[in-house]
């Protein structure tokens, strides 16, 4: 079956990301951006015939001229009835280009908008290290039905916040969240967020293999605020 996620960079990847889950990570495969659509779908077709790769994932964006090609069409709908193909395009799609065409007719959309504004409560209280408030605002987010890969993403989102404004690398930031993060920044040292980082990173493992994820989460909260 054909899949395509568009929209909103952070809340599409956040997208799929979650998706992926459903696999085992041995049984993806990942076009290289060197390589065209059609030459990886030919390559990665047969994999599945071996107990192999079950989902192609293959990221591009609006102005790829293959996915106006009518043989790349023919081929993503050719190799979509024996394998998962998931297209991902952190852009806008005009509804007029044909690869929607295509997936309005064998597919499903999953069109993300941007991080709902009931993250950034969490977020704030996150990096204030108010204990009382970033535990009831996790379970609000959990209990919202919020994905913990999600929330977990957003708690790496605070981090680079936190590592650009420290290292004054603030450009595209919005002001007021520079002005609020330099006034917390220097309760946090480089090997702390180095830390942070690696705990996040083990935590996108520990997801796929079926750990407790709420429990994970408060580890990771619990280390980000003392």
């Amino acid at each position: 079956m054909l899949f395509l996620f568009l929209g909103d960079p952070k809340t599409t990847r956040l997208n799929i990301i979650s998706f992926q889950k459903k696999y085992a990570e041995q049984n993806i495969i990942v076009r290289n951006e060197i390589e065209s659509i059609s030459e990886f779908l030919k390559k990665s077709a047969g994999a599945s015939l071996f107990g192999g790769a079950s989902l192609l994932l293959i990221e591009t964006k609006k102005n790829d001229a293959e996915l106006k090609e009518e043989i790349t069409l023919k081929e993503l709908s050719q190799f979509g009835k024996d394998s998962d193909i998931a297209i991902t395009i952190t852009e806008n799609l005009p509804k007029t280009h044909p690869l929607r065409k295509l997936i309005s007719e064998e597919g499903k959309l999953i069109e993300a908008a941007e991080v709902p504004k009931s993250v950034f409560p969490f977020l704030d209280a996150l990096s204030s290290k108010n204990p009382g408030r970033v535990f009831s605002e996790l379970e609000k987010l959990l209990n919202d039905g919020n994905e913990p890969v999600f929330v977990n993403l957003m708690v790496a989102y605070a981090l680079r916040n936190l590592v650009r404004v420290k290292f004054g690398a603030v450009a595209g930031i919005n002001p007021y969240v520079v002005k609020k993060t330099k006034a917390r920044v220097d309760g946090f040292s480089e090997e702390k967020l180095k830390a942070l980082f690696l705990k996040v990173k083990e935590n996108d493992k520990a997801f796929k293999s079926g750990e407790n994820e709420k429990r994970l989460l408060q580890t990771l909260v619990y280390a980000f605020i003392n």
